[in-house]
This record gives structure tokens, C-alpha cells and sequence, in this order.
């Protein structure tokens, strides 16, 4: 059991591992995405706060509210704002971007600052990038080397970040609702703030707890060193697994647990069900969870 328990973790942690490393390759595709706009593409100015209303001005940060739930067996964001920091040594500021509907997650990683994630009109890649890469704050309509169209928006925010927003995979005729998506992500990204509130499952995460956030349509990772939380869809049979015993987490949320440990990093295995699938909760001790999930009023995140 402690081998088969031990390769569970394995899968886990390079599955994180993986999304940390893609963090590189989404930042370099969303400059490359810049640098390879020509003088005929069709460029529209998105408003910035000399332009744009009073009302949108007057907001300068904001706090993340972000989400994941099951469904169908995978892993789906919910909507909300989601913060984004910055995937290299040099200083800048996290921003945050709001995410108007529930979508398909492909990768998602708070620190290296990027989310792709897909809806039923299109894919969409933002990144916090310099905002060095962006002279100027625009929409752009191009296509890729297949002839394909795709939206590129870009806008600062502060004096050292910006956001990129890259929208692909979209049916031609409905080009102009994915650009005025584009234009309200890029328009509606601002400074984060700090204050956190996330939830997984419906759950409230203790916002000591929501950092370091990464996330897959089949992997979930947050937390800080030996109090990081694992998450994935479980979809063998309970019957016979040696999950027999309940423990509560907090009311109203009950885990089953075994005597399994892995033997190198002592993390256990814990199994979450309830009527939208079965999840696998990975942490170091049941202690961990309930800390996990012992909510507090969100606090600034240092």
C-alpha cells in the first residue's frame, strides 16, 4: 500500500512541478504574441484611466475571488478574480483579472502569473507580464501561421506590470465578441490587493492557506511548505479500499481516511465525496486539513 500510495504522490507532485515549469513558456508566448504584431493588423486602443469612465477609474485594486469545483470528473474554475504575480526574480506587482464565467481550467499558477483556461466561445491565455513589452494599450486582430484569427490585448497597470490577454481557438464569426471580451478583460485588470478568498469544492480555504496556488483540470495544489494541500479526482471504487474511517474537517464537511503514509514525505491520503464526484485530498495529517479549512475573516497576504 505505502508504494502505491508513494506513486499517487509522485503523480501529484509532478504534475504541479509541470505547470510551475510551463510558467516560462506561457510568459514567453504572450510577448512573442506582442512582438509579432504587424503594422496591418487591426488595432483598436483599450481604454486606460484618461479614457475610460469615471467609474471604471476610480477602481485601482482588487481582491481575488476564485474558486474550484468537480465536474464531470475534472476540475472547472468558477467565476471570479484571480490574482497573478510575476514569473521572475525582478520585482513586480501581482495583478488581478476577472474572469466574468465559469470555465474549463487548463493551467493556473498564482506566482508564476498566468491562467489559460477555455469557455464555450474560445481559449483564453493571461499573463502578468513587464509592462516594458507594452508601448501601447490595444486590441489587436491577427491570425496565426494556420490562418487562424486570434486576439492579442495588452494594457499596463502599474509602472512594472501589464496584462496580455490572447484569445485562440475561436470560430470566425464570433471574432467580435471575443475581441470585446479581450477589451473587458484588459479594461477590468487591475492592482491586487492583497485580500484573499478561495474556495475549492464549495469549501472556504483559510486565507493563510491560499497561497501558492496551481491548478489543472486534474490537479490542485496550495498551501506553504509542509501544510501544502493536494487535490484530484479519485475515480476508483471505495469498496474495499481501506477508507474506513470519517473524520470531520469542519461541519458539514467530512472526509474518509486509511492507514496509508508515505514512507519518504509522510503525506496521507484522504477521500472527499459528495454529489458532484470523489476527490482525493493529499496532505501531511488530518491536522493540516482541518487548519486548511478552518475559515477565518481574509487577510493580506504578506
Amino acid at each position: 500500500m505505502k508504494n502505491q500510495m508513494k506513486a499517487v504522490i509522485c503523480v501529484l507532485c509532478a504534475a504541479v512541478i509541470g505547470a510551475i515549469v510551463i510558467a516560462a513558456g506561457a510568459y514567453a508566448n504572450a510577448k512573442k504574441t506582442n512582438d509579432e504584431v504587424h503594422m496591418d493588423s487591426k488595432v483598436e486602443v483599450v481604454a486606460t484611466a484618461e479614457t475610460a469612465s469615471a467609474e471604471t477609474a476610480e477602481v485601482t485594486s482588487k481582491s481575488a475571488n476564485a474558486g474550484f469545483v468537480l465536474a464531470d470528473g475534472e476540475f472547472k474554475g468558477s467565476t471570479g478574480i484571480y490574482a497573478l504575480g510575476t514569473d521572475t526574480a525582478t520585482a513586480r506587482d501581482f495583478i488581478a483579472v476577472d474572469i466574468a464565467s465559469d470555465f474549463t481550467i487548463r493551467e493556473y499558477n498564482e506566482n508564476a502569473g498566468y491562467i489559460i483556461y477555455s469557455t464555450d466561445m474560445a481559449d483564453y491565455r493571461i499573463a502578468n507580464i513587464s509592462s516594458n513589452d507594452v508601448p501601447l494599450d490595444a486590441v489587436i486582430e491577427l491570425t496565426d501561421s494556420d490562418d487562424k484569427p486570434m486576439i492579442s490585448g495588452q494594457k499596463q497597470i502599474s509602472k512594472s506590470s501589464a496584462v496580455s490577454v490572447v484569445a485562440t481557438n475561436f470560430d470566425v464569426k464570433n471574432t467580435e465578441a471575443v475581441k470585446e471580451e479581450a477589451h473587458r478583460l484588459c479594461n477590468d485588470a487591475v492592482l491586487y490587493n492583497g485580500t484573499v478568498n478561495f474556495e475549492v469544492l464549495g469549501h472556504a480555504v483559510n486565507a493563510e492557506q491560499a497561497v501558492n496556488i496551481v491548478a489543472t483540470n486534474d490537479v490542485i495544489s496550495f498551501g506553504q511548505n509542509d501544510s501544502t494541500v493536494y487535490l484530484t479526482p479519485y475515480s476508483n471504487s471505495l469498496t474495499g479500499a481501506g477508507f474506513a474511517d470519517e473524520v470531520e474537517i469542519v461541519d458539514g464537511f467530512t472526509v474518509k481516511a486509511g492507514d496509508y503514509q508515505d514512507s519518504e514525505s509522510d503525506l496521507k491520503p484522504y477521500i472527499y465525496n459528495d454529489d458532484k464526484g470523489t476527490v482525493k485530498f493529499v496532505a501531511a495529517s488530518e491536522d493540516i486539513l482541518k487548519a486548511t479549512f478552518n475559515t477565518a475573516e481574509p487577510v493580506i497576504k504578506s
